[in-house]
């Protein structure tokens, strides 16, 4: 199977991914589950509120005519230290373009996560992208979270506007995630204020192209003069004077009037529909904390038992073995969390299958 890294070497893992895209899972954030389970309340109440936001760039028709490439930043903020899972889908507007990095990564991660081992899978129009610590103290900070650039149109014009979004979607065999290393309540709530509060989607518009026209009005002035006449007779003299002289004169005046151009904007949604979450059989191959799913919070927990079988004499069980030995090498080591990590992220971008079947298809 042809693979593809697709983010930054500077992140922790081994990062591989299936090359082709895969279009957009049918799911809205409306249908999926984004508040966890919790009422509006008890979201308002989350100790932990944070928040992400996407770049928001505002150009003029001149810029865009001399660069149509732009880098687009996702940000995190009010949440150092507080959460060591996540899992993002990010779509853009169909008329941009992803544009490889310098080392032919599409995404790459920032200070935020770089203590994390991460994995991204490309999709229509977007990407998934996933992270998970190594440990309960290796945690993400503020900052930026993942960079990427896109291509503007040719034909872009000015009042154009690119919508840039993270659109939370649940899944058969994954969820979407942003919570800390036990998922205890306080990360669940967390997680729930994140994807329904705290997200703030950006986008790329290109500014009206104003121009100013100027119209002047000139009027002449003329001088009218009249001359005097004298008439005499024998009888009388008589003088008769007329004499008149007008003069009118008009100021001239100037009108400017200015045009603009009016902004169209474009917005670009995806719909999507519910698929039902299926239940895995209690001590699944790949999820330790018999959730059901296979996901970040998984390849946490592997990592973890890995630095502590690592670091200390005792042996792992054969229960633990069949739960974290992903490649079935009779090892619990960094590469089960990496298969672990790899399959949520394929499983959050429109591959079907079970975490057994994946690894069946990997030759494991």
């Amino acid at each position: 199977m042809l693979l593809k890294k697709i983010i930054s070497a500077v992140c922790v893992a081994l990062l591989i991914t299936m090359s082709t895209p895969v279009t957009q899972n049918s799911l809205t954030a409306a249908d999926a589950a984004a508040d966890n389970g919790f009422t509006a309340e008890e979201i308002e109440g989350s100790a932990v509120k944070p928040k992400l936001t996407v770049d928001s760039l505002e150009l003029t028709p001149e810029e865009v005519r001399e660069q149509k490439v732009y880098t687009i930043n996702i940000t995190v903020s009010d949440s150092m230290d507080k959460y060591t899972a996540v899992g993002i889908h990010v779509y853009w507007d169909s008329r941009l373009t992803i544009v490889p990095q310098d080392d032919d990564m599409i995404v790459k991660c920032g200070d935020a996560i770089e203590k994390l081992m991460i994995n991204a899978s490309p999709l229509e129009n977007g990407f998934f992208a996933a992270a998970a610590a190594t440990s309960e103290s290796f945690t993400g900070t503020d900052g930026v979270m993942y960079s990427f650039d896109l291509r503007l149109p040719d034909d872009a014009a000015p009042g154009d506007k690119f919508d840039i979004s993270i659109i939370y979607e649940e899944g058969k065999y994954a969820d979407d995630l942003f919570t800390d290393f036990n998922n205890d309540s306080e990360g669940k709530l967390m997680q729930a204020w994140l994807f329904t509060k705290g997200i703030t989607n950006g986008y790329i518009s290109i500014l009206p192209d104003t121009t100013t026209s100027t119209t002047t009005t000139t009027t002449t002035t003329t001088t009218t003069t009249a001359t005097s006449t004298t008439t005499t007779t024998l009888i009388s003299t008589a003088t008769t004077t007329a004499s008149s002289a007008s003069s009118t004169t008009s100021s001239s005046s100037t009108t400017t009037s200015t045009s603009s151009a009016t902004s169209a904007s474009t917005t670009t949604s995806s719909a999507s529909a519910t698929t039902t979450v299926s239940t895995v059989p209690a001590a699944a191959k790949g999820d330790p904390n018999n959730d059901g799913l296979v996901d970040a919070r998984d390849a946490s927990l592997t990592l973890y038992l890995y630095a502590d079988l690592s670091s200390s004499p005792r042996e792992c069980t054969a229960e633990e073995l069949q739960i974290y030995d992903a490649n079935g090498n009779e090892k619990i080591e960094a590469v089960d969390a990496s298969i672990m990590l790899f399959y949520y992220s394929e499983a959050s971008s429109g591959y079907t299958g079970s975490f057994e079947q994946f690894l069946k298809e990997q030759g494991y």
